[in-house]
């Protein structure tokens, strides 16, 4: 007798579709399947059960790196805000990658976060990812390193995962260092120099500028991820903790496990 396929919810379908391309490491199937509540009968998180859903919904395929992905370049991209355009990203922020969302409208991913904030759909976000920042201030990330201070962060294995800078750096940065940056992105950057200014303070520290989590040693990196989050105390770390571990495992000749 054929064995009963699993029936899971649209709910369900949705969640696996949206973020299967964006887990890059066992931990990370764990906790999608953990959030979707795809399960064995024992109840535990099943990456089976996960890998053959995402399968049937055909996105198992490599995702494509960041930078890589389908953007536009800094100041391309329609400048005026649709009605249907701020509907749809209070529909999918926070559940689809940003960049799909504004290409796909014909915006910059600048123009779309700050369109975002405007929206109160995020707030200021206190660290961003280099890959990301530095093309939108038309830079390279070497370029952004001699400018600025940057932070390389280790992932659990000791490998470096991602480089992170800071936003108040980011907003003491001379406009003539802003000259081939995008329009969007050089208005966030002005409007963040005014509130720390006020003394305003940014966090959550791991939330990035479409809360995904930054931190490379929670077991949802990459994910999209709640200002409040399970995943502490990893996310109790700073990124001047986990910088240090990864100096310290780069001038060692094998990394360490996780937290030691």
């Amino acid at each position: 007798m054929a064995q009963q396929r699993t029936r899971y919810t649209r709910w369900q379908k949705e969640q696996v579709a949206l973020h299967y391309g964006g887990c890059r490491n066992v931990q990370d199937r764990l906790e999608l399947a953990r959030r979707a509540g795809i399960v064995n009968p024992d109840g535990e998180p099943s990456i089976e059960r996960l890998y053959n859903l995402a399968n049937r919904l055909g996105v198992t395929g490599r995702a494509e790196p960041l930078a890589q992905a389908p953007t536009l370049q800094a100041g391309q991209g329609k400048s005026e805000f649709t009605p249907e355009f701020d509907a749809y990203l209070k529909q999918e922020f926070g559940r689809r990658r940003l960049d799909s969302i504004a290409f796909h409208h014909g915006y910059s991913e600048p123009a779309a976060l700050y369109r975002a904030r405007k929206l109160k759909l995020r707030r200021f976000c206190p660290y961003w990812d280099v890959e990301k920042a530095a093309p939108w201030l038309g830079l390279d990330a070497d370029g952004l390193a001699e400018r600025v201070p940057v932070w390389r962060l280790p992932d659990r294995a000791g490998r470096p995962a991602v480089t992170l800078v800071a936003s108040a750096d980011l907003a003491a940065l001379p406009e003539a260092e802003l000259a081939a940056a995008d329009p969007f992105f050089s208005l966030e950057l002005a409007e963040l120099k005014l509130e720390l200014g006020k003394g305003k303070k940014l966090g959550p520290t791991w939330l990035s500028h479409e809360r995904t989590c930054l931190n490379p040693y929670a077991m949802g990196f990459g994910l999209f991820m709640d200002e409040e989050d399970e995943k502490t105390p990893v996310l109790a770390l700073t990124v001047e903790d986990l910088a240090e571990i990864g100096a310290e495992r780069w001038q060692s000749e094998a990394p360490r496990g996780a937290l030691a």
